[in-house]
């Protein structure tokens, strides 16, 4: 656990500090920054203070070599809901678009070019490199600003397509890797998971206790499921590579999947659809990126050593059914996607929930030092 305290470089940030956006509850312009963020999860928060310290990164595969960078994250005092349970992180990455985030405090210092990819893999695994730009054959669309500002990684949505039926109804849509599923406005909604249903093959069924409508019996070994892709503005295509998620029963074995997508008010890309994917950030062109990619070769096409990426091994199975999912811990929900996850460990498993801020702990990064 880290202590500011006992550290040696550790600074206060107080209300004075250009990065407090708490300053007017402050009352003392030396006070400590206070940061409060609720996430879209029942009832989970987390609160504490601004801290400025010390990371120390590894350049590239030299484990051995580092190079320190000044960063400012929040300590968490009071934490609540995920934070506390079903396998809670020990902290969070913050990736966003802010000038507090992790990427631009280190493009800020000179040490990467201003843009980051990840990839989810479909064992449940992830890869993140900072200062990567990705392919040059990768497709691409514009980040679009949220009420006038680009706090959020947002892109239009010109359609979704669902096998051969064209869904036309242009949205924002936020992409998340910290949101485990994809969320869609009502209308949007409606017209996916019905356009999906009439074309599944297998009896849908009713579960108790998975917050998904759309779920259908899993023992059907002839069950077709129609494919499912993303239209971005400017008409590039973000094939969905499985958009089911396997429920479990109590002796670890699947009886059923559901069409992950849930009904909000404010349209949401999340961790989930992204799988097999390299993910590009680019907040220097100010575009999102994406190539079929195979995480555990990530590393050779940001390094130049691959021009093609193999194509990710998300699904062995025919015409869009799901591939089987690993057994969830006991103390986790019974639903898993083989990679339901967010982004807080880099080549290791991944934590679930939001981005902005990140708990106190060190975390031993790879990057890239002028991609």
């Amino acid at each position: 656990m880290y202590h500011p305290a006992a550290s040696k470089t550790s600074q206060r940030i107080t209300c004075t500090d250009d990065l407090c956006e708490s300053s007017e509850i402050c009352q003392d312009k030396n006070d400590d920054c206070l940061y409060n963020v609720r996430y879209v999860s029942p009832n989970t928060w987390t609160s504490g203070v601004l801290v400025e310290d010390i990371i120390y990164l590894s350049s590239g595969r030299d484990l051995d070599g580092s190079v320190g960078t000044r960063i400012v994250f929040g300590c968490g005092q009071v934490q609540s809901g995920n934070f506390l349970s079903n396998g809670a992180p020990d902290g969070l990455l913050g990736l966003g678009m802010g000038t507090i985030a992790f990427p631009y405090r280190l493009a800020k210092a000179g040490l990467i070019k201003n843009s980051f990819s990840m990839c989810f893999a479909s064992d449940g695994s992830g890869r993140i490199f900072f200062g990567d730009k990705g392919l040059a054959s990768q497709k691409t669309t514009p980040f679009l600003p949220l009420n006038g500002t680009h706090l959020r990684y947002v892109v239009g949505l010109q359609s979704i397509v669902v096998g051969s039926s064209d869904i036309q109804q242009r949205t924002t849509i936020i992409i998340d890797s910290g949101t485990s599923f994809t969320y869609l406005p009502k209308d949007l909604y409606s017209a996916v998971t019905i356009e999906f249903d009439k074309q599944v093959t297998t009896n849908r069924v009713t579960l108790a206790d998975v917050p998904w409508k759309f779920c259908y019996e899993s023992s059907d070994g002839d069950m077709q499921t129609p494919p499912l892709s993303m239209v971005f503005i400017g008409g590039e295509i973000f094939p969905v590579y499985n958009p089911l998620i396997g429920i479990y029963n109590a002796n670890g074995s699947i009886e059923a999947v559901c069409l992950a997508i849930l009904e909000s008010d404010i349209a949401i890309f999340g961790q989930s659809f992204m799988t097999g994917y390299q993910l590009v950030f680019d907040r220097e062109e100010m575009q999102l990126g994406w190539a079929p990619t195979d995480c555990y070769r990530l590393h050779e096409s940001v390094n130049g050593n691959a021009t093609t990426p193999a194509a990710p091994p998300v699904t062995d199975a025919p015409n869009g059914s799901p591939s089987p999912a690993p057994k969830p811990p006991a103390s986790e929900p019974r639903y898993s996607n083989s990679g339901a996850a967010g982004h807080c460990l880099l080549y290791g498993h991944m934590y679930r929930d939001s981005l902005l801020l990140y708990f106190c702990i060190w975390i031993l990064l790879q990057f890239l030092i002028g991609m």
